[in-house]
């Protein structure tokens, strides 16, 4: 039988994760639509402004029109005040969809807990298991308040860019689209190798945690037993493990 350390217990990407985690986000569905579109608001008001900018300075600057420099800082200050509003709004509600799935991760993790037969527990190491409720949910919070925030507000800004793009010059924005296929197959090939060294960092951290789990509570076996010198040289090993997964994992990210 492998010992824990050679098992892996990590899963691999796939859409199923992703759909069990907008299960438990569902009670936040509300708050999900409102993030959208406050990204919308926001990623408008992005494109708006720069064109804004080139219509005044090329009509009233151009023209010295007093009457119309007021007009355009008028509307600006204004466009300017209900962006910071919709900022705040967004980040409002990421935090309250981040806060509130993550409380329902735990919960329903540590409900699972209670139901799992002795056998569970006699396989896997109690520090595992606490890396999973907190190191885990952790992690997941991060997705959520970063990639998922990141990835709805690049694709608005994306379209949004590329429309006014086309405003501009049909031509130039054709040029521009043909260099996405590359682009978009370097950061899959980057992305491929990013997930694997993040696996084998988790997988690292869950396995040092329950190493030092149980080295805290076996202390007095540890004493009795002289083993000191053997656990540090072990707790080395797995620490420079961890240490060399999340340098990669953070390289190629």
């Amino acid at each position: 039988m492998q010992s824990f350390q050679e098992q892996d217990y990590t899963k691999r990407f796939d859409l199923s994760l992703w759909r069990k985690l907008i299960k438990v986000a569902k009670p936040y569905h509300k708050n999900l639509i409102a993030v959208v579109l406050f990204m919308a608001v926001s990623a408008i008001i992005d494109v708006i402004m720069p064109n804004m900018n080139a219509y005044a300075i090329d009509v009233f600057i151009a023209n010295h029109s007093t009457a119309g420099l007021v007009g355009f800082v008028v509307a600006y200050a204004l466009l300017t005040a209900v962006q910071v509003a919709t900022i705040f709004g967004f980040l409002r509600q990421c935090g309250i969809v981040e806060t509130g799935t993550c409380y329902l991760i735990r919960k329903l993790g540590f409900q699972k807990l209670q139901e799992l037969p002795f056998s569970y527990y006699d396989r896997m190491p109690v520090g595992y298991l606490m890396s999973r409720l907190t190191n885990d949910v952790d992690n997941v919070s991060n997705t959520l308040s970063q990639s998922v925030t990141q990835l709805f507000s690049g694709v608005i800004n994306v379209v949004g860019t590329l429309v006014a793009m086309i405003m501009l010059s049909p031509l130039l924005t054709l040029i521009s689209m043909l260099t996405m296929p590359l682009m978009f197959l370097v950061t899959r090939i980057i992305a491929r190798f990013s997930r694997r060294f993040f696996r084998e960092q988790q997988k690292n951290l869950g396995t040092i945690n329950g190493y030092i789990e149980e080295m805290v509570s076996g202390q007095k076996v540890i004493k009795l037993f002289s083993r000191e010198e053997e656990n540090k040289r072990d707790f080395a090993g797995l620490n420079a493990n961890l240490r060399r997964s999340g340098t990669k994992a953070e390289v190629v990210a």
